[in-house]
Parts: structure tokens; C-alpha cells; sequence
């Protein structure tokens, strides 16, 4: 899933101007090597780092790949990506029934396979939904809409 969308960012850097694809390439090889010791790199950071493309021009792709995803759960309209880890990916939607800005975190569909990674996925949720504190999260909603497990916050 992670590939897929570093894959994807790429080439929507490329369509819109902000990067070449010998500066593209560039960026791929380093977050290859990165990953090859063990660390968590974002592409986007690589291209910032290298001064290939701006902070700006990132938002803007992640809004786009937000755009373009094909997950859809039922009462939130997904504006934008935010982030990817190893669980899966976390979006800036909209709750539509209460037209307020929600983060949207979405369990990989290849860990969705395995029903024990639901279970603490779940788990996880409604711990979250127990706490209450100015500096915590709070967790507002969980379910399950085809076969996107998901945790609204």
C-alpha cells in the first residue's frame, strides 16, 4: 500500500511540473536505500530535503492523492491525505452529518485480511473514545463500511 502511493505521489509531482523524472528517480533511489535500513521515510520529504520541490507543492499533491482515492466510507467525504504507516493511512475528511473536519484513520486493506488486526485495530479505537484530556485525541467514531476498517477522530 505504502509503495503504491509513494508510486502514485511521484507521478502526480511529475503531471503537475514540480519535479523531473531524473530528480523523481533520484528521490526514489534514496528512499529505497533509506528503507533498506530499516527507517520510515516519506517521498515527499525526500524531495523536499533535496530541494527538488517545496512544502507547499507537497500539501498540494497529498490534497490531490486525498482526491483520487477510491476509499469511500459512508458519512465522510475525504478532502486529503495526511499520512501513511504501517497500519495504513490517516485523511483530513468530513463528517457529513455534523459538517465538522475529522481525521480519518483507515486500517491497510491487507491487515483488513487479518481479523486479529481488526480486533486491536477496534480495540485501539475504543480505548482512544475512553480518554478525555485537552491533550489527547478524541475518538468519535469506528466501524467497519465494505472492507475499510476505520477509526474517526
Amino acid at each position: 500500500m505504502a509503495e503504491e502511493e509513494e508510486l502514485s505521489f511521484g507521478k502526480l509531482a511529475m503531471e503537475r511540473g514540480y519535479c523531473t523524472k531524473q530528480q523523481l528517480d533520484d528521490a526514489l533511489y534514496t528512499l529505497q536505500e533509506v528503507n533498506k535500513l530499516g527507517l520510515s521515510e516519506k517521498l515527499g520529504n525526500i524531495l523536499v530535503k533535496k530541494k527538488y520541490m517545496t512544502q507547499a507543492q507537497i500539501k498540494e499533491i497529498l490534497k490531490l492523492q486525498g482526491q483520487k482515492t477510491k476509499i469511500k466510507i459512508a458519512g465522510y467525504e475525504i478532502i486529503e491525505k495526511v499520512g501513511v504507516g504501517g497500519m495504513g493511512a490517516v485523511f483530513k475528511a468530513r463528517q457529513v452529518s455534523l459538517d465538522r473536519i475529522v481525521a480519518l484513520k483507515i486500517l491497510s486493506p491487507k491487515l483488513a485480511a487479518d481479523k486479529s488486526f481488526c480486533e486491536r485495530f477496534i480495540k485501539e479505537a475504543r480505548a482512544v473514545a475512553k480518554l478525555s484530556h485537552p491533550n489527547i485525541i478524541v475518538g468519535i467514531d469506528v466501524g467497519q463500511h465494505d472492507k475499510y476498517f476505520y477509526f474517526a477522530m
